[in-house]
């Protein structure tokens, strides 16, 4: 007959153990939530336009990307400049 391992945990070392991983996961949900608030709207348009890259049928709202794409590029003098040939220069 194999021996086999067995942990045995009090009622109190349980609680600790799952509060101890609810914390964790608690704190590495803050983290990823922080993140994404101080992400800029570029930054945003970027990771979305990724995911439908990678899965089409990812996004319901195909459109959407698109608007959010414009919109980005408009918002952004680097990018109107570089459309608005200069005159005179």
């Amino acid at each position: 007959m194999e021996a086999l391992q067995a942990l045995v945990l009090t009622n109190a070392q349980l609680r600790e153990l799952f509060t101890e991983a609810a914390k964790q996961g608690a704190a590495l949900a803050v983290r990823e939530l922080r993140a994404d608030v101080h992400q800029t709207p570029e930054d945003a348009s970027l990771q979305k336009l990724r995911a439908y890259l990678a899965d089409p049928a990812s996004l319901a709202n195909h459109k959407a990307i698109g608007r959010t794409a414009a919109s980005s590029a408009r918002s952004n003098p680097r990018h109107a400049a570089s459309r608005t040939p200069r005159r005179g220069s």
